[in-house]
């Protein structure tokens, strides 16, 4: 999606009734594993609130998915690359019902 559930800035954000809703929605699948979007130019982990990788997933599973802010290519850059404006993608390898997601930083 565009403007992330969980944002790091919360102006960037989705209205706080959409997320709540897709939140709920969202809530109900045990097969939702990561939840992607890009709107912030960085790389952001609304889990921990800084920039740890993403952690890897066995689904189905009763907690709720990953919400992962990942703008970090092609516009400008914002912020410091320690509060997450570094250029990088992010690659999911899918093994049966074990997700991992890899955060690759770009030179």
């Amino acid at each position: 999606m565009h403007h992330p559930i969980k944002p790091k800035k919360p102006d960037l954000g989705m209205n706080r009734e959409n997320a709540q809703s897709l939140i709920k929605l969202f809530s109900r699948y045990s097969n939702i594993s990561y939840v992607l979007a890009s709107h912030e130019h960085l790389y952001y982990n609304p889990q921990t609130r800084d920039t740890t990788l993403p952690p890897s997933r066995t689904d189905p599973s009763t907690d709720p998915p990953f919400y992962l802010v990942s703008g970090g290519a092609g516009g400008p850059l914002e912020g410091t690359p320690k509060a997450g404006g570094f250029y990088h993608y992010l690659v999911f390898a899918v093994h049966g019902d074990h997700v991992q997601a890899r955060l690759l930083r770009l030179p």
